[in-house]
């Protein structure tokens, strides 16, 4: 039997040539110019794997496996027998005396989740003034007695009525303690208190609510029962009415992607939209138009933001369409580089022949806009973002109009969407699409950006 060579080459990364994002710009007949076709063509190499046969030309099936692993691992140089055993026992010694030095690798916590942990460091603070304790001498000790009084005392000098609360607040002091002393909180700490202690002492002494918040899920029957009373019947009167198609459309899109809300509104800006205009789909018919949203400040995962970017078409159900719905909002801003005011004017180009699509760019200053923006006395503001909290209070009050039993939240969309996916995607692409560490839900059309 003759020996099996493995000869691997290095896997030759298809090549994608970059678009050119010209403003191509002229309503009318004529063929735009100044924009290239995208192209994707990848020059992909197979690898040359010579796996070898026995004398009669058959390949060696019961080849033990572990005697290739020991021969690959012989052949890349370690422990293979040509090092110095002191040497080797030095490297790794010099190595460990490193990390010791460098000492644990700390998380990189984002600007919101710093922002939540300031609070807690100033009523810590408060405790210590109270309690008669210096503060970083307190935190430095990590004594379970110390953090159970100050649970205590945090419970008792505030208005705190669940369970649920006192968990948050303590989990959000063991990120400030790692974030003061640059190590992690003792592992029997952590579980003295958040596992046994704030359940079996903290919740009977001021008997805390340990009922759950009812988590429902709001599927696309419901979207579109909501988007028609919003449009039709709520007799609400906004300040302006750009709030109650911004509200539509953060809806739609929110229920589409899966996104969390923090990832859309406020944060959106016209840069981060584009539309592209593809040929048609058959002669005789108008092209056809795509809408690409890019989410750049989704929630971050072990200290990396990664950007995902959803691409939608034009819906034969205009109620959900978040093409009209973005379209509409474009045109009120008078945001397009070319001046477009009607939907015609963008139906009239022609892609060219050696194209595949047409990018329609923003105006320089509309790009580093928001979509999403507030009002100023009874106009809308020109890049004053729209807030969160405002945004849920019609969302909420919408909810009530049409008679939920429950606060509509924005993550009903989110668990409906997670649901649906549940059913059509793998864990693997569940996590990616709704941003979870481990896995769950989110849209088919995603795509990350690295």
């Amino acid at each position: 039997m003759q020996r099996r060579h493995v000869r691997r080459n290095k896997p030759s990364i298809g090549s994608i040539a970059p678009t050119i994002q010209t403003p191509f710009a002229r309503s009318t007949l004529e063929v735009a110019r100044g924009v290239d076709r995208d192209q994707h063509e990848t020059d992909g190499q197979d690898s040359d794997v010579d796996i070898g046969t026995d004398s009669d030309g058959d390949y060696d099936s019961n080849h033990d496996q572990s005697e290739s692993d020991a021969e690959s691992f012989a052949e890349s140089g370690y422990f293979s027998g040509e090092e110095n055993p002191d040497e080797v026992a030095g490297f790794y010694g010099s190595l460990i005396a490193q990390y010791a030095e460098e000492g644990p690798i700390m998380a990189n916590h984002g600007e919101n989740t710093k922002k939540m942990t300031r609070p807690e460091e100033r009523r810590w603070i408060e405790f210590c003034r109270a309690a008669k304790l210096e503060q970083h001498e307190a935190m430095e000790a990590c004594k379970a007695s110390i953090f159970k009084a100050y649970l205590f005392w945090r419970t008792r000098n505030s208005r705190i009525k669940k369970e649920s609360s006192i968990m948050t607040y303590w989990n959000v002091l063991s990120m400030v303690y790692a974030e003061r002393t640059k190590r992690y909180m003792d592992g029997g700490v952590l579980y003295d208190i958040g596992n046994v202690w704030i359940h079996t002492s903290l919740t009977p002494e001021f008997d805390l609510d340990t009922s759950k918040k009812e988590k429902s899920g709001l599927f696309v029957e419901d979207l579109d029962l909501i988007l028609h009373f919003h449009y039709v019947r709520d007799e609400e009167l906004y300040t302006h009415e750009r709030l109650r198609v911004q509200l539509a459309l953060i809806l739609i899109i929110a229920g589409a992607t899966a996104t969390r809300p923090d990832a859309l509104i406020g944060k959106v800006l016209y840069k981060h939209i584009e539309f592209q205009l593809f040929p048609p789909a058959a002669e005789g018919q108008r092209p056809r138009l795509g809408l690409v949203w890019n989410l750049e400040h989704v929630k971050r995962s072990a200290g990396v933001s990664e950007k995902k970017v959803f691409g939608f078409h034009e819906e034969d159900t205009l109620l959900h369409d978040p093409v009209l719905h973005t379209l509409a909002l474009a045109f009120a801003d008078d945001a397009f580089l070319n001046g477009f005011s009607g939907p015609e004017q963008i139906y009239d180009l022609v892609v060219p022949p050696r194209s595949d699509r047409l990018r329609l760019l923003w105006k320089r200053d509309w790009a580093e806009r928001p979509i999403f923006r507030t009002t100023e006395g009874l106009q809308m503001a020109l890049d004053k973002a729209l807030t969160y909290s405002k945004t849920r209070g019609h969302l909420i009050r919408l909810g009530r109009a049409l008679g939920y039993a429950k606060k509509l939240e924005f993550y009903d969309l989110r668990r409906g969407s997670g649901k649906k996916l549940n059913e059509a995607l793998t864990p693997e692409e569940r996590n990616k699409s709704m941003g979870h560490r481990l896995g769950d839900s989110s849209s088919p059309f995603k795509k990350t950006q690295n």
